[in-house]
């Protein structure tokens, strides 16, 4: 059976002291970087730690990782695909270059920009000049180099991006979920309130909007809603990362609920 094993190797060049609080963090969000793209791309639940090989004792501070043994009759029975170590790292400089740019689009977790400024953190918090250099298993593939000025660009740009995430709405497709309606807008049920819930997203009864394109889908959606249960796909509206409203965007089905 073969086994997929690589390695790769960072520096970092401080001018200045670096905390050994500091530099545990970088290595934490490095490992925590490349596991969360090895269970996104694989669907593993817990992937495996990266491990050190080597480290050095001096300035610069080196250390050299691989990633645990990949077997190939494992990797059949997770039914994933298998992420190299420069694949998950080509993730760190993509979303680094972005931050730094200012021109990434893309949303990311907290945890994912807290990981990210964990990385540069040992460069930001030290003088002009340090710089964090991640290479190939050779060592002469320059894969990311981050210099002191793009380091405090990147922990500004996530610090913002983390605010703005935490007060605006955000909204999330959800394809083929279970709408219930249990509400009305009188006591005698002769007219159908505007909430309902989807068990699979939040138990909570939250506000619906219809597309005003597609005025069929509240028409069907309201007929019998005591009655039946509706497959549908969902925008789901968010503040601060919690669910406030669903969007319906399609009817797919109706499920009886006798």
């Amino acid at each position: 059976m073969n086994s997929i094993i690589e390695e790769i190797n960072i520096e970092y060049d401080i001018k200045g002291e670096i905390s050994l609080y500091d530099i545990t963090q970088a290595l934490a969000g490095i490992n925590n970087y490349y596991r969360r793209k090895v269970r996104e791309a694989t669907g593993i639940k817990n992937p495996p730690e990266l491990i050190v090989s080597e480290m050095s004792k001096a300035s610069p501070f080196r250390a050299k990782f691989y990633a645990a043994p990949i077997i190939a009759t494992q990797l059949l029975l997770w039914g994933g695909k298998y992420v190299t170590l420069h694949e998950a790292f080509d993730f760190v400089c993509k979303d680094l270059a972005g931050i730094v740019s200012g021109k990434s689009t893309e949303k990311h977790s907290d945890s994912e920009y807290d990981d990210l400024d964990r990385i540069v953190r040992p460069v930001y918090k030290n003088d002009e000049g340090s710089k964090f250099i991640l290479f190939g298993n050779d060592n002469s593939e320059n894969v990311i180099q981050v210099g002191w000025e793009d380091a405090n660009i990147a922990h500004s740009q996530i610090l913002q991006k983390k605010k703005n995430q935490d007060l605006q709405d955000g909204s999330d497709i959800q394809k083929e979920v279970l709408l219930y309606i249990d509400t009305a807008v009188n006591k005698n049920a002769e007219d159908v309130g505007d909430k309902g819930y989807i068990d699979s997203i939040d138990k909570k009864q939250l506000k619906l909007y219809f597309p005003e394109s597609k005025p069929e889908i509240k028409a069907k959606v309201l007929s019998n809603p005591f009655k039946q249960a509706y497959i549908v796909t969902v925008d789901v509206l968010k503040m601060k990362n919690k669910p406030v409203a669903y969007k319906i965007l399609e009817l797919h089905d109706t499920i009886s609920r006798e």
